[in-house]
């Protein structure tokens, strides 16, 4: 009995030291878990709060207040955008916000395409996409722009077993035509463009300085760029012409030297680093049958240059609109005025000029003719776009001096891809009969509007749809001179102009019917209008006392802007680049 009793007594003391052990570990092992478990959710915590920090520093990059610059919610540029998101408290801990600017062509220039780019097939695999230059000023990771394409990539490559089917060096990781844009081909030698801030925002629970948990965040985002063009007063003196060349960068217009002794009416821009702008010589002499010299200049992303030579035909003519459907397949069109005679100019590039005259327009095939013959070479072509290289419009008018009754025949120019011909006859009979002149035409792939007026009294509005390919008019019918339009959907475009007191006149379609938009303006004539959302456009011209008008709409007001830039002069044109609605272009986690 006794050895029984105290060998249970061992087993006793073993089975409680077993127990007081496992005890110990369980104790341990929840006490570790719990560790875990608590680091764990500091460092969502973290990831979280960083993210809000790329939030807050996309809303600001991309802000619709521009115009108050005292305030944190105005829009930033990425060098500046630390400036109001540095150890900013969110729940648990603080986020801070840096921001790295990739702007090839500002200090080098932008690397080009290594042979054509085909549009991509369908169900086949998004081959890399080749270039010559050095890529250093690129981001790592980001978008690029290759005429009026944007594009996403995930890397730089610089050998031939990453790039492929294609020479090195190379983007990879390519997604063709995001941010709404189409995806087609494009010609070797295409300047490839990019406008990006990389942000970089680190999170920490409870702070930056000795943080528990800490998480960082990189994201590529689309900035806006652009051009607004016109000339300053000497220009209506008579004169020597002094351009003005506004540019704008992100979040601030800055005004570039002239190039030339010249006048300049109108811009377009297929990338940042691919603008062309149009005028002439002395728009003063032109207009009163003096010898002027046609301009045309070219925007590379570093310097505008005088383009040239161009053809005997045109020069002294006035253009007024230019239109690129790529780098390398542009038309500007205007007009010019000699004895009273107003013949119309196109003029083509495709490497070098070439002058369309007006009797090859009106021998091709498919040319509509609703006029007298004699009259053909009295028109004056005011704007021109293009759908695509097969298909571009040009618009305008019948000089006003060739028309017994009054009235203004509208013209309308047809670009099938080989041959530009007349076709003011697809126009409703209405328009044409009633005299209107159409100023300016946009295109998107549904659809073209264009805009113009019967004097200063009866605005007009016709529509090309390009399923049904019929033109059918709608008139505003708020009044005044529509001169100047711009549509981010077919169903969604702003026009402008301005009324016979020369009051601004802006009007939006919403799908349904034009309604009147008053600016925050003094006497003004709006020239030229350019959205890149529903919530960022504007609207360029003059104010009666000289100086220059930039307005701005925010999404739910026109602003008055004018002061931000203290120049004179009128801005004829404006064209800017950037997101419609997709700015982000990457986003990765970067880990210590």
């Amino acid at each position: 009995m006794h050895r029984n009793g105290g060998f249970l007594l061992v087993t006793a003391i073993v089975i409680l030291v077993v127990l007081s052990v496992l005890a110990l570990v369980l104790t341990d092992l929840s006490a570790t878990n719990d560790s875990a478990a608590d680091q764990d959710i500091r460092g969502a915590q973290a990831l979280y709060i960083a993210d809000a920090g790329l939030n807050e520093a996309s809303l600001g990059l991309l802000s619709p207040t521009v115009y108050d610059t005292a305030s944190a919610s105005n829009r930033q540029s990425c060098a500046s955008i630390a400036t109001h998101l540095t150890n900013v408290p969110v729940g648990a801990g603080t986020f801070s916000v840096t921001g790295t600017l990739y702007a090839p062509g500002t200090a080098n220039a932008p690397v080009t395409l290594n042979g054509a780019l085909p549009a991509p097939t369908a169900g086949a695999p998004t081959p890399a996409i080749a270039f010559s230059g050095s890529a250093s000023a690129y981001a790592p990771a980001g978008r690029i722009g290759i005429d009026s394409e944007e594009i996403d990539y995930s890397a730089i490559a610089s050998s031939s077993a990453t790039c492929k089917t294609v020479p090195a060096p190379c983007f990879v990781g390519v997604i063709r035509g995001v941010d709404g844009t189409a995806a087609v081909a494009h010609a070797s030698g295409t300047p490839i463009a990019q406008y990006q801030c990389t942000v970089q925002s680190q999170g920490g629970v409870p702070n930056l300085t000795a943080p528990h948990a800490l998480r960082t965040l990189t994201a590529a985002l689309q900035l806006q760029g652009g051009w607004a063009v016109g000339s300053e007063d000497a220009a209506r003196l008579g004169s020597a012409s002094a351009q003005d060349l506004l540019q704008w960068q992100s979040n601030a217009w800055t005004p570039a030297a002239p190039v030339t002794a010249a006048s300049v009416n109108a811009v377009t821009c297929t990338s940042d680093v691919d603008c062309w702008a149009v005028g002439s010589a002395d728009r003063l002499a032109v207009n009163s049958g003096l010898t002027g010299g046609t301009t045309a200049l070219h925007w590379n992303g570093q310097t505008w240059n005088a383009m040239g030579p161009i053809p005997n035909a045109v020069i002294g003519h006035d253009l007024d609109a230019v239109a690129c459907a790529a780098y390398n397949d542009c038309w500007m069109v205007g007009s010019f005025t000699e004895t009273k005679k107003k013949r119309w100019t196109l003029l083509g590039w495709n490497g070098v000029f070439t002058a369309i005259p007006p009797d090859q327009v009106l021998a091709a095939p498919g040319s509509t003719k609703t006029l007298a013959d004699k009259k053909y070479d009295q028109y004056d072509i005011d704007g021109v776009a293009c759908v695509s290289a097969s298909r571009c419009w040009a618009v305008g008018s019948l000089s006003l001096a060739y028309s017994g009754s009054g009235l203004k025949p509208t013209l309308l120019l047809e670009w099938n891809g080989v041959q530009w011909a007349l076709a003011t006859s697809l126009l409703p009979a209405a328009v044409v009969n009633g005299g209107y002149d159409l100023d300016a035409i946009t295109c998107l792939a549904q659809g073209c509007w264009a805009v113009g007026s019967f004097g200063r009294a009866a605005p007009i509005a016709v529509y090309w749809d390009a399923v049904t390919n019929t033109w059918t008019a709608d008139s505003p019918g708020q009044g005044g001179d529509l001169e100047s339009i711009s549509c981010l959907t077919v169903n969604d475009c702003w026009a402008g102009g301005s009324w016979r007191t020369l009051s601004p006149t802006i009007e939006h379609w919403n799908g349904t019917a034009w309604s009147l938009v008053t600016p925050a303006a003094a006497a003004s004539d709006v020239d030229g209008i350019s959205c890149l959302n529903a919530n960022d456009c504007w609207a360029v011209g003059s104010m009666g006392t000289g100086r220059l008008q930039l307005l701005h709409w925010d999404g739910s007001a026109w602003s008055n802007l004018s002061a931000d830039v203290a120049k004179s002069g009128d801005l004829e044109g404006i064209d800017l680049v950037g997101s419609h609605g997709a700015p982000q272009a990457a986003w990765a986690e970067t880990f210590p």
